[in-house]
């Protein structure tokens, strides 16, 4: 089941249409494209008078979707929205979906190399491991493929390997994006693991005040130290305070330094590197999966 799945009325080629959006793919009656193989959507906002003058003026909300199909052919896809509350709520999960901000671009070789690694860890045997213990995982049971894939980049810092074996639970979002067109702060959808299985799926808001263009993407995990840790997170009301700057997991830190109030958290670019965001006010939700 997808992480995010939602449907849009919008314009595509003139036409009332319905889109879809999910985890894998972004679909009109014209097309699709691939959620992962989007390269750009540039945004633009018309202008336009209303057929009665006196009732002053409307805003059209144009975007351009590009990228590729499941075959590999080049796609365009051309949505309209009249209603502006759509068109941020769209923003938003394009953003998740695809793991590229509005205005950012992805170019077809980055688009290789993310899915020779997507490849790489879905081929890997999912081993059921009896012993609760988090140290002896080889792979997450339940886990989404996004999910797994940033889990093995997060697994290739070494600084981490003590966090992986001794942490009761953490939770781990493949795609924060910040910033967007009239969207401030940052947005992510995440699993949280205990005992080497998704036991859960959960979602990370954070707002800010001002006018953001475009964003940064990176992935984020949070460890938790202890059974209650991790139950004040599965609480659903868990939350960083505003002046909370990741308690953040660097190079060569020790374990125990590392957590914050039984929480350590490390954030990485899409390029992989470590990348040290700023966590105040970001609040999460969480929904168990049914057993």
């Amino acid at each position: 089941m997808p992480v995010n799945a939602d449907e849009y009325e919008a314009i595509c080629n003139a036409r009332e249409c319905l889109v879809k959006v999910n985890e894998d793919f972004i679909s009109t009656p014209y097309g699709s494209i691939k959620s992962s193989r989007m390269t750009s959507w540039p945004m633009v906002v018309d202008t336009q008078p209303r057929m009665l003058g006196f009732l002053g003026e409307k805003e059209m909300y144009t975007f351009n979707l590009n990228g590729y199909d499941q075959y590999g052919k080049k796609k365009s896809l051309n949505i309209h929205f009249l209603n502006d509350k759509s068109a941020k709520k769209f923003i938003r999960e394009i953003e998740i979906v695809s793991g590229l901000g509005l205005g950012q671009r992805r170019s077809a070789k980055q688009i290789r190399e993310n899915e020779l690694l997507d490849k790489k860890t879905i081929t890997t045997t999912n081993i059921k491991v009896e012993n609760s213990k988090v140290n002896e995982c080889f792979s997450e049971v339940g886990a989404s493929r996004k999910s797994k894939i940033a889990l093995e980049r997060f697994r290739e810092k070494r600084n981490l390997e003590n966090f992986f074996k001794n942490s009761n639970a953490y939770a781990v979002f493949p795609d924060v994006v910040k910033g967007g067109m009239g969207v401030g702060g940052a947005r992510g959808s995440g699993e949280l693991f205990q005992n080497c299985k998704a036991i859960g799926s959960t979602t990370m808001t954070q707002f800010s005040v001002g006018f953001q263009l475009g964003g940064q993407a990176f992935s984020q995990i949070i460890f938790f130290q202890n059974q209650r840790d991790t139950d004040r997170f599965t609480q659903g009301n868990f939350e960083f305070g505003a002046s909370a700057s990741a308690a953040l997991i660097t190079e060569g830190a020790a374990t125990e330094a590392a957590y914050s109030d039984g929480v350590g958290v490390l954030t990485i670019s899409k390029g992989g590197l470590m990348y040290e965001a700023s966590i105040g006010g970001q609040k999460f939700s969480f929904e168990p999966y049914k057993k």
